[in-house]
């Protein structure tokens, strides 16, 4: 009894701490639009192997680095290209638990003789029905109750690529959906050079009209009437005040 109370209090324990590394590898960190037809590299720097991505498309963005010999900021985006990939890994969950599931989660697990990458990493989401089990078991001190079993999986993954900065524009607070429709509506009201840079990355100024505004930023949270035909739009981050259809004050 004391052994299954054990067992049960290490699994949950150890399934919340790793409900963080779930959420986190599936948050993207804004997209970017490409706005002349351009390489994009392996890895963050003009000297890998690359392929050319066509303008006018957004993607989303998964990492950022900075090359300091280059002094270029690379965008790391994901890619509609899909390529298989086989790895191992580690599941807990026993014979009996894998029988009620559809999916399980994979991990890579520390080396604990080493002082080097002492975390449990979250490696991938599979269908039970891609696992190859190899017949390995291990234990781990922390958690001496779980018995780790090794498999190998394949999974399909975006490919993704390194584009230099210069390339087009990034925006953090939009995915390449939302970016795509900005860009789509912007050409079609056709704002080109300065005014497109803004509305991409979500820049208003004094002068703007009330459409270049909701292509922008979307429409406000909250609109107040002022005296004298002036009105107010309240968003998350900013407030701006229009007369005549246009800003005249960024509150």
């Amino acid at each position: 009894m004391y052994r299954f109370f054990a067992t049960s209090l290490s699994l949950f324990l150890f399934t919340s701490l790793l409900l963080p590394l779930q959420s986190m590898a599936k948050t993207a960190r804004g997209s970017f639009m490409i706005l002349q037809t351009s390489h994009v590299y392996e890895q963050p720097t003009k000297q890998a192997k690359f392929i050319r991505l066509h303008k006018g498309y957004a993607y989303n963005v998964v990492d950022t680095y900075y090359n300091r010999k280059e002094k270029q900021n690379y965008f790391l985006i994901e890619t509609s290209r899909v390529e298989k990939q086989t790895n191992v890994g580690f599941i807990y969950e026993n014979n009996l638990n894998l029988q009620t599931k559809k999916t399980v989660s994979v991990y890579s697990l520390p080396n604990e003789t080493t002082k080097k990458n002492q975390d449990t990493k979250l490696l991938a989401v599979v269908s039970i029905a891609s696992l190859h089990f190899l017949g390995e078991t291990r234990t781990q001190k922390s958690t001496p109750y779980i018995v780790w079993q090794k498999v190998r999986f394949t999974t399909s993954v975006h490919k993704q690529y390194w584009i230099e900065e210069t390339a087009g524009e990034f925006r953090i607070d939009r995915n390449k959906q939302q970016l795509a429709y900005i860009y789509r509506k912007a050409i079609q009201a056709r704002i080109y050079g300065h005014f497109l840079h803004n509305a991409l990355t979500g820049t208003v100024d004094i002068g703007n009209s009330m459409r270049f505004t909701l292509i922008t930023l979307g429409k406000p949270d909250n609109i107040i009437k002022k005296q004298k035909g002036k009105i107010q739009w309240d968003y998350k981050d900013k407030h701006l005040l229009f007369e005549h259809k246009r800003i005249i004050e960024l509150l």
